[in-house]
């Protein structure tokens, strides 16, 4: 009886635990920039994953995909700027 007892008690604990750290401000920012480079959105993708590290430092998701999407993040805003130094009229 009491190993039943023992073993429910962690299940409580497991699935209390994956409540809270599931709906946590990080993870909701990390969902969204996962959302986001579904659609190949890297700039604005690490602008979410950025935005969940300054709300938990340590969430490991968001470092994860921070670091596997910084370089085309960072190539995909230069060509932006690349087009509209191309097409824009600064003079006027």
């Amino acid at each position: 009886m009491k190993p039943l007892r023992i073993f429910g008690a962690v299940v409580f604990f497991v699935i209390c635990s994956a409540f809270f750290f599931g709906c946590s401000p990080a993870y909701k920012a990390t969902k969204r920039g996962d959302e986001l480079l579904k659609t190949g959105s890297y700039y604005s993708a690490t602008k979410e994953y950025l935005s969940g590290l300054s709300l938990d430092p340590n969430y490991q998701k968001a470092k994860v995909q921070l670091c596997t999407i910084s370089k085309q993040a960072y190539e995909q805003e230069l060509a932006i700027a690349g087009n509209f130094e191309k097409t824009s009229d600064f003079e006027s």
